[in-house]
C-alpha cells in the first residue's frame, strides 16, 4: 500500500494548485499548437502539470521555490525520464535564462504575475503559458482610455502577442483563490534591449498619475523642463491613461538620454 502524502501549503507564496484535468488538457493542446519541444515550468507545484507538460514536449525542466511541494513532486514523477526538477528561484531563472527552452509555462503563483510577465518580456524565449488572476489578463488587452489600462498594458502591446484562451473558476485550483483565473497565450513581438533600461520607471510615474493632464505628469515626474522636451511630439493636454502604446514609447525614446544623466 502507498503511503499517502501530506501537502502544506505556503500561503505568503499564494500557492494554488491546479486540480482540473481540463486546464492540464488545454496547457497540452497549446503546447502542441506552438510545436514546442523543450519547457520551463516555473512552479512545480505537487507536478500535477507537469505530467501533462511532459507528455507533449521532449523535456521539461520544473523548479519549484518550496522544498516541501519539490520532495512530493519527486515521488509524483518518478519515473518521468524526460522531467529535470530544480529547486529554486523561477524567476531568476527566467532573468538568467540558464534554462533551454521553446516557452515557458506556469500556474503562476498570484503574487509574482506581474514580475513574470515583465521578466518574460525581458528574456529571449519566444513563448509563455501562463495562468493569470482574470483581472491581469484584462490589463494585459485593455485600450488606451479603459479602466483597466496600465503600465502592463502599455508593456503587452509593445513587446507581446496576447492571446486569452479561457477563464477557470476557484474550482480548478486547490485551495481554491478569491477569485478566477484565465489561461493566456503569450508570443513575443518585439525584443528587450539596453534602449529600454529605464522604461519601466517612466511607465510606472507617468501611470501614478493616470488621471493628470499630461502636462502635469510631467512636470510631477520630470520637473518643468521636461515640456521642452514634448514640444511638437505631443498634445500635453492629454490625460496620461489616454495615451496609446507608441506615444508612450515616442515620449520615452525622447526622454531616455534625459533620464540616464
Amino acid at each position: 500500500m502507498r503511503s499517502k502524502l501530506k501537502i502544506t501549503l505556503n500561503k505568503d507564496l499564494s500557492q494554488h494548485l491546479m486540480v482540473w484535468c481540463d486546464l492540464g488538457l488545454m496547457f497540452k493542446k497549446l503546447l502542441k499548437s506552438i510545436k514546442a519541444k523543450y519547457a520551463f515550468e516555473l512552479g512545480t507545484g505537487t507536478g500535477f502539470l507537469t505530467k501533462f507538460i511532459a507528455t507533449t514536449v521532449e523535456h521539461v525542466v520544473s523548479i519549484e521555490i518550496d522544498p516541501r511541494l519539490l520532495y512530493v513532486a519527486y515521488k509524483i514523477l518518478d519515473g518521468e525520464y524526460n522531467v529535470s526538477l530544480v529547486l529554486g528561484d523561477g524567476i531568476r531563472h527566467i532573468e538568467s535564462e540558464c534554462v533551454r527552452a521553446d516557452v515557458i509555462v506556469s500556474n503562476t503563483p498570484f503574487h509574482i504575475t506581474s514580475q513574470l510577465i515583465i521578466s518574460f518580456i525581458k528574456s529571449r524565449y519566444p513563448y509563455a503559458i501562463i495562468t493569470l488572476q482574470q483581472e491581469v489578463a484584462e490589463r494585459l488587452i485593455a485600450s488606451a482610455g479603459s479602466a483597466n489600462y496600465s503600465r502592463l498594458s502599455v508593456l503587452a502591446k509593445l513587446f507581446l502577442e496576447v492571446k486569452d484562451i479561457k477563464t477557470y473558476p476557484p474550482q480548478a485550483f486547490y485551495p481554491r483563490p478569491e477569485v478566477s483565473a484565465t489561461l493566456v497565450l503569450l508570443k513575443k513581438k518585439q525584443h528587450w534591449s539596453s534602449n529600454y533600461e529605464n522604461l519601466e520607471g517612466f511607465l510606472a510615474c507617468l501611470f501614478s498619475q493616470r488621471r493628470r493632464k499630461l502636462r502635469k505628469a510631467l512636470i510631477h515626474c520630470f520637473g518643468k523642463e521636461s515640456l521642452n522636451v514634448v514640444k511638437g511630439l505631443i498634445n500635453d493636454e492629454v490625460r496620461v491613461f489616454k495615451l496609446n502604446p507608441e506615444d508612450f514609447l515616442n515620449l520615452y525614446l525622447r526622454f531616455k538620454d534625459l533620464m540616464s544623466t
